[in-house]
């Protein structure tokens, strides 16, 4: 995947709201990768929240799980 495909820091004129909603459908066009987000509170919430198939549950609560714990 191309690091153009998802400009999280080129732009600054977005408000909190829109770059939120930038990271729901990024998360849902790459099926809740966790590895796709640098903030690791928003990509946990976003994916919490939109989750839509039991294999992305699954694995990405495996990683909640283990970086939680340390």
């Amino acid at each position: 995947m191309p690091m153009d495909a998802m400009p999280l820091s080129k732009t600054p004129q977005k408000s909190p709201k829109q770059k939120f909603r930038h990271r729901l459908k990024i998360s849902k066009k790459y099926k809740l990768n966790p590895y796709s987000f640098r903030n690791g509170k928003q990509s946990h919430y976003c994916s919490h929240t939109h989750i839509s198939k039991p294999k992305a549950t699954h694995t990405f609560m495996n990683y909640v799980n283990k970086s939680s714990n340390g």
